[in-house]
């Protein structure tokens, strides 16, 4: 099965941040990038994109961190911290 694959069935072909099902893509989670399912998350383009460009932030968009900073999956779950921290800013 392809790492795609893999993310789709543990997110359930959602964004595992916010759960959009539009413009999915694999996000390899810093500062490690290791890839690979453990280092790797399925997000959609909104997120991907505030994530790295911070200055674009919409923070009612990361509400939906109440949910996935307490993912099983530790990629959601570290960047769901992050960007709460950033938010806060």
């Amino acid at each position: 099965m392809s790492l795609l694959e893999e993310l789709k069935n543990r997110s359930q072909n959602q964004c595992e941040f916010c759960t959009s099902t539009e413009n999915l893509a694999i996000y390899e989670v810093p500062p490690t990038g290791t890839g690979g399912v453990d280092g790797s998350l399925l997000a959609c383009s909104t997120c991907i994109s505030q994530i790295e460009n911070p200055e674009t932030t919409d923070p009612n968009h990361w509400r939906c961190l109440n949910e996935s900073m307490w993912s099983e999956h530790r990629g959601s779950e570290n960047n769901g911290v992050a960007n709460a921290q950033s938010v806060k800013k």
